[in-house]
């Protein structure tokens, strides 16, 4: 599925005030360390791809929906020390009192990657963590470390790892697979049983990494070749030829007693490879190609991952096809790209369809508060972007933001503006060059 094939209706009701105020609180235990990020490399079994510049803005995302019982870790150029408390304040980026904060050391910046940046964070968790306390996506493995997690580390790799999925998901739900193999020596060795059109992925993996949409055998074959190297589970499955890529988000409290929750729905914005960019918000509800899957995860899938001992928010990314069939093809136990927005929404911080997206603009911060502060400042009449994570390298400045719109043309025109301004955005690029209307 491509930019071109997302769907945006002409018009779209407002948001409703929420029943509750939604926030990691409601999910995790009092005192609880919430740490967004990746162990780098194939450190922990885990594919993970994303530049160290982008963690820093991923980790900052949980500053956003918190709430008052949960910390965040989160990289210090991310902080108000490093951007200025008044670039905060003006553009309104979601903050949390210093005592809910614990902040990585500056040394562990965008230059540091690799194992480098492993045992340098590592380091800092076991200087400045409670024992007990601390959640990651994915978390480090390393047995001396075992002692500072909150939920056992097994659990979340294999709950993690989408190749577990057929044993809490109904194969019927799932695209049909032509083979796991266990390394990408072992994949390379079995290519001749294999034929396009097909997806290659990597099954510890996140935001599209190790994910290879194949539709000839050509593209196949260089599929095999990049993941020789790898060490961790590859499977190649059905392609699904998708109308529609959704995100369906979901929280499992902590109290046993509390009910499981469907938090939101989202359209996935991917690039043609399969690597996520951003998403759609525009429905308070399941959208109504979902709801066949409403009852089926809360009365069946989440209530054996709560079995498990498996707590906290996360995400199922499905696919539907022409025919209305829907694919389970994914699962992200932990925050994801779009779970921020979503509380936001739920909170009445948002109050609009949003398109989230992430920027880069290049300029002294004089240029960036000019070209800014109009479109995304918190005092501004017509404020249209929300930004929820900034860092700023010299005259680099990247964010993570939503820009709220009504309508189709509303969207374009506002995506035109802000490209006008100089921000990069392949999120908003592939907006304007592709979508259109269904």
């Amino acid at each position: 599925m491509t930019t071109a094939d997302i769907y945006v209706p002409d018009t779209m009701p407002d948001f409703p005030s929420s029943k509750k105020s939604l926030a990691l609180s409601n999910y995790f235990p009092k005192g609880t360390n919430y740490f967004y990020a990746y162990p780098a490399g194939e450190s922990s079994g885990f594919l993970n791809k994303v530049s160290p510049s982008v963690e820093e803005l991923v980790a900052a995302r949980a500053l956003s929906c918190a709430g008052p019982d949960v910390n965040v870790v989160k990289f210090a150029a991310t902080h108000s020390s490093v951007i200025g408390v008044d670039i905060i304040e003006a553009l309104g980026i979601p903050q949390l009192p210093d005592e809910q904060l614990t902040i990585l050391p500056k040394h562990i910046d965008a230059s540091v990657a690799g194992e480098t940046r492993n045992s340098a964070i590592k380091e800092a968790l076991e200087k400045s963590i409670t024992p007990g306390s601390l959640v990651m996506a994915q978390p480090y493995t390393d047995k001396y470390l075992a002692y500072l997690f909150q939920i056992p580390t097994q659990l979340s790799t294999w709950i993690n790892d989408k190749n577990n999925m057929k044993q809490y998901i109904n194969a019927k739900h799932m695209p049909k697979k032509q083979g796991v193999y266990l390394s990408g020596e072992q994949l390379t060795e079995h290519q001749q049983d294999l034929t396009a059109p097909c997806v290659v992925k990597v099954s510890s993996s996140s935001s599209g990494d190790g994910v290879y949409l194949c539709h000839s055998n050509k593209q196949l074959k260089a599929a095999i070749h990049e993941l020789k190297p790898v060490n961790t589970t590859i499977f190649v499955e059905q392609l699904i030829d998708a109308k529609r890529n959704y995100g369906i988000h979901f929280g499992i409290p902590f109290d046993s007693e509390k009910p499981i929750d469907l938090i939101g729905a989202n359209q996935q914005l991917t690039t043609s490879e399969g690597e996520f960019m951003g998403g759609i918000i525009d429905s308070a509800t399941l959208p109504e190609p979902l709801l066949p899957l409403e009852r089926y995860l809360l009365d069946d899938v989440l209530p054996k991952i709560r079995a498990m001992g498996w707590y906290g928010i996360g995400c199922f990314d499905v696919l539907c096809d022409a025919n209305d069939k829907l694919y389970l093809i994914d699962c992200n136990f932990r925050i994801t790209g779009m779970s921020a927005y979503h509380f936001l929404l739920s909170n009445s911080v948002l109050s609009k369809p949003i398109l989230s997206f992430g920027g880069e603009f290049v300029g002294s911060r004089k240029e960036f508060e000019k070209a800014l502060l109009p479109y995304a400042g918190k005092n501004t009449d017509n404020q249209i972007v929300q930004i929820i994570a900034l860092t700023r390298y010299d005259n680099s400045w990247n964010f993570n933001g939503a820009l709220m719109y009504k309508n189709y043309s509303q969207l374009t025109d506002q995506i035109n503006e802000l490209l006008k301004l100089g921000i990069k955005s392949a999120a908003l690029e592939s907006i304007v060059n592709g979508i259109i209307e269904t």
